[in-house]
């Protein structure tokens, strides 16, 4: 409290309010566009739109410092046109940009589901009573999508807060990286531990105020489809060049830019590359396999024991996706800690902390929703009927989950497997601390390169990152 704590706590804060308004114009307004209007090339450019989602905030954050830096190609371009006015992109308005246009498809994809979603009466009663298109987008549209707007909101804060690579390239003191270095620098595990929990604090605030502003408020819809409002050749210019903004600054450009680093260092694939993507593929496929198989089971055991007790125990065990890495890793080392001093007293030569243990369940804690929102997406299609049949037949829980449930859910499972897959991929500040010695990924590998003034190496690294996340985007869209 008498060093950091207040620093800490403002650009935290700070960041969390300018992401949060920035992610909300490009997603909504986005939203908006694509579903209320009909234009040209409008089923393209609302696929287009959730690519951002490939390319992970650090990743985007390194790419724009290497062009728009002091030594980048964009400084150099301006010096050939005699423009020698110096600006330092490493600041706060940078930071909040990259990691917005990073974030934004969380509020454009749960905010275009609920603009789908809305009845036509309410819009079309309120152009007969000539009432303007923005007042209609404030009035009837925006309160209607409001669940959906502030879910995907509270994702976005989520993210933020989780974020590292990005915020400490950057300069700017968060929590998380307030917690790295308390750890990493200082090896101070109560410090650490200090600052996750008033990170938790921030975070379950958030979650509290959300949670009340929504207590009274109730929805109700209808029938009507919502048709989309052809418009003329003008205005569909114009929407497709705002939408083109978050198109090409949060891809196309940083993928580009991404892909001439790449191929300017194809030198790097060499062993230790190949054993970079051995050591990923590896880990993040095997980890990835064992928490969906966990997600599944624990679906499964509340789908045909559906009491109380196991509701909140299933609810509660998915609550670490709202908790940054940087605390949940704090959490496991505190936790094994403890254990491996037992190891100690009973002479036992067996570690958890920096084994593939201790890395394993920081991964479990903040991905295990993934699976389990998706699997109960798909358990709630088929019912419960058929299971219940199979039981009364003389199955047991386990012949009717394996020849009969998981084959109904057999999708959700693997799409479960491929985000969860894609997530550890791009993860850091979890891979970052909890990692054994030594080991390496590509996430790891983009970050230490970044960080050593040695950007252009790790493009390679950083390509196969986004080339890997585009597998679940092309399978879940």
């Amino acid at each position: 409290m008498d060093t950091i704590l207040s620093d800490v706590l403002l650009d935290t804060m700070s960041l969390i309010f300018w992401v949060s308004l920035c992610s909300l114009l490009l997603g909504v307004l986005s939203a908006y566009i694509v579903v209320f209007y009909d234009f040209p090339f409008k089923n393209i450019l609302e696929w287009v739109l959730v690519l951002p989602f490939a390319i992970p905030t650090y990743i985007m954050g390194y790419v724009y410092s290497d062009y728009f830096g002091f030594l980048g190609e964009f400084h150099f371009f301006l010096k050939s046109l005699g423009i020698t006015e110096y600006f330092d992109f490493l600041s706060f308005s940078s930071l909040v940009l990259m990691i917005s246009l990073s974030l934004y498809p969380y509020i454009y994809l749960f905010t275009r589901n609920a603009f789908l979603k809305q009845s036509s009466t309410l819009i079309d009663a309120s152009r007969a009573l000539n009432v303007s298109r923005i007042g209609i987008f404030f009035t009837i549209i925006l309160p209607l999508a409001r669940p959906a707007i502030i879910a995907s909101l509270i994702l976005v804060i989520m993210e933020t807060l989780n974020e590292y690579g990005a915020v400490s390239y950057f300069g700017v003191n968060t929590f998380s990286t307030a917690i790295f270095n308390a750890w990493f620098g200082l090896d101070d595990l109560a410090s650490a531990s200090y600052l996750s929990s008033i990170s938790l604090l921030v975070i379950f605030l958030f979650l509290s105020i959300e949670k009340m502003s929504r207590k009274n408020a109730t929805y109700s819809n209808t029938e009507s489809i919502l048709k989309a409002t052809k418009i003329n050749i003008k205005y569909s210019i114009l929407c497709i060049l705002i939408l083109l903004i978050p198109i090409f600054f949060g891809f196309i450009f940083p993928f580009i830019q991404i892909l001439k680093g790449a191929m300017e260092n194809i030198n790097l694939v060499n062993k230790e590359y190949f054993t970079i993507i051995f050591n990923s593929f590896l880990y993040a496929g095997l980890f990835a396999l064992i928490i969906s198989i966990i997600a599944i089971f624990s679906v499964y055991v509340v789908r045909v024991f559906p009491t109380k007790k196991f509701n909140l125990l299933l609810r509660l065990s998915t609550l670490g996706y709202s908790i940054p890495g940087a605390v949940i890793s704090i959490g496991v080392i505190a936790l094994l800690s403890e254990v491996d001093q037992l190891f100690v007293y009973f002479d036992l030569s067996f570690f958890l902390l920096g084994s593939y243990t201790a890395l394993f369940l920081g991964l479990l804690v903040r991905f295990l929703i993934l699976g389990v929102n998706n699997i109960e997406s798909g358990f709630e299609k088929v019912g419960i009927d058929v299971n219940i049949a199979s039981r009364n037949l003389g199955h047991s829980y386990f012949s009717t989950f394996w020849y009969i449930d998981f084959k109904l859910v057999k999708y959700s499972f693997i799409i479960s497997f491929l985000l969860i897959f894609v997530d550890i991929l791009k993860e850091l500040p979890i891979t970052l601390i909890l990692r054994p010695f030594n080991y390496e990924t590509l996430a790891t590998k983009t970050y230490y390169f970044a960080t050593n003034d040695s950007l252009e190496q790790s493009y390679i690294y950083a390509l196969s990152i986004i080339i890997l996340s585009f597998i679940p985007i092309f399978l879940t869209i």
